[in-house]
């Protein structure tokens, strides 16, 4: 599937769900995914690392711009982004390991492996670089599929002005650029010649996850408002929902506690954590307990 970056915000943003990834937050997401460790305890046991490191990864990955986890009362889930970033990794690792589900979490020498198949998209700390990689599509017929791995060769030049283009007004140099094209080589995601470039296997699986995850950051973003709309003497003001045109502007999203998905009850913007523990208990005694609970942003007129 050939994959096209987006804006920069959305090349920004899969960038930092990238450098997000080492080893043990993978670990720590798939775990959680897997419901195989629920507790941080027993991820840290499974990724041989202390529970506060896993407090650390966790309040991480939920603070992301486009969070792979979140918490829920005492407990973190994966989010449904989080998801979609593992079945991505986990395509991309299928030809290596027979996917996340063979690696040993607590094997220094998997993690290893894991840190090398994804370096060094996740052991950069420039975001010059993912500008870098989303220039690669935009030159030539370039094809980031995992079923084209060879991909022949694309214009130096082209593509280091294409990438200073999508960087102007950063201070990315040409000469900050080249340096990144010389990590993505010494990590053999491609080969450098005097005026061509030529995209190797490893290169052509990192332009696919990147690709693929910069859809799920549009993804992500075509679903969740951009802001939560401020409260006026508790009402809440008329905001426009990221997606919708521009007639409907009186359109404003209202949190609620669902139950099997239809809107029951409102919650207030000032609400405390025991308040809506006492509102999810009293709808508990209102129905029989088979149903789900659960919270959404609902799209309402104010009209």
């Amino acid at each position: 599937m050939t994959s096209s970056v987006g804006r920069p915000k959305h090349v920004d943003r899969a960038g930092e769900i990238i450098r997000s990834l080492s080893p043990r937050a993978l670990g720590t997401v798939w775990l959680l995914g897997r419901g195989e460790a629920q507790t941080q305890v027993a991820i840290a046991d499974q990724l041989a690392c202390t529970p506060p490191a896993v407090s650390k990864h966790l309040r991480a990955l939920s603070e992301l711009a486009v969070p792979l986890v979140e918490k829920l009362g005492s407990r973190y889930t994966v989010t449904s982004a989080g998801y979609a970033v593992l079945d991505v990794v986990n395509e991309l690792l299928i030809d290596r390991r027979d996917g996340l589900s063979t690696i040993d979490w607590s094997g220094a020498d998997d993690r290893t492996m894991l840190q090398t198949a994804l370096a060094p998209l996740t052991t950069t700390r420039s975001s010059q670089l993912f500008t870098v990689l989303s220039a690669f599509t935009s030159v030539g017929s370039f094809d980031a599929s995992l079923s084209a791995p060879f991909t022949g060769t694309v214009s130096r030049a082209a593509l280091i002005e294409t990438a200073t283009s999508m960087h102007s007004g950063t201070g990315a140099s040409r000469r900050t650029l080249r340096r990144r094209l010389a990590a993505l080589a010494s990590n053999d995601c491609i080969e450098l010649a005097a005026d061509t470039i030529t995209v190797t296997e490893k290169g052509t699986a990192q332009l696919w996850l990147f690709s693929e995850l910069v859809q799920i950051v549009e993804v992500h973003e075509s679903e969740t408002p951009e802001t939560i709309p401020e409260s006026d003497n508790g009402q809440l003001k008329d905001r426009t929902v990221v997606g919708f045109s521009p007639t409907t502007s009186d359109t404003v999203v209202e949190p609620t506690l669902c139950v099997d998905d239809e809107p029951v009850v409102a919650i207030p913007e000032s609400i405390t954590v025991d308040e809506l523990l006492d509102m999810a208990s009293e709808l508990g005694r209102q129905y029989d307990g088979s149903q789900s609970l659960t919270r959404k942003w609902t799209t309402v007129r104010t009209s």
